[in-house]
């Protein structure tokens, strides 16, 4: 891929990216208490996560020789500068050796995803009824917002839409892939089922999982589950004041109708 078509997509990601995000939070463990305090948001690998089919693509042969040899060739020849000769013979050899070198190909990847590559996902949405239950705890614990600075801010530079699919996502050999289109068939594509999340990815691909710290005008409110309890409820007040003031409060409540599948939110 060339340069400038990689750039193009990067760009397109940065204007299509929310101004806002969110992370639903549980109150049950420490961990959501320490987060408010210290601005540290914990990165995951792929592998704590609850879905059994993350990063699950497969890896194919390419579906015709002659067309794969040469897209082979032309990738080697921009990519290595080498002259047509030179670049027939180099995929020819990686072809015969193709056959076996697929599966140690597909392992070698898993396993740099799971040494190296770790996540933090959020939400576009905040009023999501499932996922209040889902990672909220039953509409006990709390939803985070937080600002996004589509240019400035380098956190949020490697944060990438999933993609939802009814069919596992394909690289093939051969292929001319740029940078986005790796990440997307790996690590950025589930099932459709899950598309009610709406769920955005910042990576990191350094050590595996990890703590960073958020810009420290990344928490612009705190929505409370409607269920929460009143001592916790306190503790995020309280935190909150201290670490996060110019951060604006919420409260999740159920309509007062009652006539519809719907969370409301006022401002406390």
């Amino acid at each position: 891929m060339k340069m400038g078509k990689y750039v193009k997509e990067i760009e397109k990601i940065i204007d299509s990216r929310p101004t806002k995000l969110y992370k639903y939070y549980s109150l049950d463990s420490s961990y959501t208490f320490e987060m408010l305090k210290t601005g540290e948001v914990y990165f995951a690998s792929h592998l704590e996560f609850n879905d059994p089919f993350e990063c699950n693509f497969c890896v194919k042969g390419p579906g015709d020789i002659r067309k794969a040899k040469k897209r082979m060739v032309d990738v080697l020849m921009e990519s290595d500068g080498v002259d047509d000769a030179k670049a027939l013979k180099m995929a020819e050899e990686r072809l015969r050796n193709l056959r076996y070198s697929m599966k140690d190909g597909k392992n070698a990847l898993l396993n740099l995803i799971q040494t190296k590559t770790s996540m933090f996902c959020l939400s576009e949405k905040k009023d999501n009824i499932l996922m209040w239950p889902h990672y909220a705890n039953k509409h006990t614990g709390i939803c985070v917002e937080f600002n996004v600075n589509r240019i400035n801010e380098p956190f949020w530079m490697l944060a990438f839409p999933v993609e939802y699919s009814d069919i596992t996502p394909v690289i093939r050999y051969g292929d001319s892939m740029g940078p986005n289109e790796w990440i997307k068939r790996t690590i950025l594509t589930k099932a459709s089922l899950w598309s009610y999340e709406a769920e955005w990815r910042v990576i990191e691909n350094r050590n595996g999982p990890c703590k960073k710290r958020l810009p420290s005008n990344a928490i612009s409110s705190v929505i409370l589950g409607c269920k929460i309890n009143p001592d916790k409820e306190m503790r995020v007040r309280n935190i909150m004041t201290k670490h996060w003031p110019q951060a604006e409060i919420y409260r999740a409540k159920l309509p007062d109708k009652g006539d519809v599948y719907a969370l409301e939110f006022v401002k406390e």
